[in-house]
């Protein structure tokens, strides 16, 4: 089965003992251990908006390091510039196994982005804003749910969710820095919330936004709508 677009999360890196390393992912800014598999809520997010327009499929390796990768027309791959050779070898194994297929990468930090191009068979790289450079690439207007749906909640323990993106202040400490701040829909977010609560093993979800508090008002509304709904 082919695809229009394939969402794929690479695996964690392992040690030249066989062990894998610790790893750090967009969504969890620490060392993780194998044990503790991190919620893929940016590739899930993006996946959902694509998912009304598009056929598409999501692949964690982080969880299922021997998946199949489906044919694809479009492959967006999730990277991090602390494991950046380990996240970005998957690229080049795609684009041996279907060399007609375009790749997007996704880097967090977004840094590299000529290194990256020159070394790996990368066709786009999605910068700042991310996700509103993901909607430009594939022609998308409106937010949606993300595609859950397409990954075993169960298999997660670290499970953050996207209630934001983007901050226009210029910390320089801050990978998000400089851009437009936008928040996704309350009641969009909290459904996938709850939704991740009753599916996930973890007992803790996290929000993700620069800046949660760019608008007090809008951060008032969302905390008292977890009161309610949780």
């Amino acid at each position: 089965m082919s695809y229009d677009i394939v969402f794929v999360n690479p695996p964690i890196p392992a040690t030249d003992r066989g062990k894998f390393k610790g790893v750090y992912r967009e969504e969890c800014c620490v060392g993780l251990k194998r044990e503790g598999p991190v919620l893929p809520s940016l590739l899930c997010w993006f996946c959902g908006m694509a998912e009304q327009k598009y056929k598409v499929a999501l692949v964690d390796l982080q969880v299922s390091p021997d998946e199949t990768i489906p044919r694809g027309n479009y492959y967006v791959i999730s990277a991090n510039v602390y494991t950046l050779k380990d996240d970005l070898a998957i690229t080049k194994r795609l684009k041996t196994d279907f060399p007609d297929s375009k790749i997007a990468v996704i880097v967090q930090p977004p840094v590299l982005k000529k290194w990256i191009k020159e070394n790996y068979p990368i066709d786009y790289f999605i910068g700042l804003p991310r996700a509103q450079r993901f909607m430009q690439l594939f022609r998308l207007k409106n937010d949606a749910p993300s595609a859950y749906h397409l990954i075993d909640l169960n298999r997660y323990t670290i499970t953050p969710i996207y209630n934001g993106m983007g901050c226009p202040f210029s910390c320089i400490f801050c990978a998000w820095a400089r851009t437009k701040h936008f928040y996704r829909d309350i009641n969009l977010v909290v459904n996938e919330a709850l939704r991740v609560a009753d599916e996930s093993k973890s007992n803790t979800i996290y929000f993700i936004d620069p800046n949660t508090l760019l608008l007090p008002e809008w951060a008032i509304k969302f905390a008292r709508e977890i009161n309610n709904r949780f």
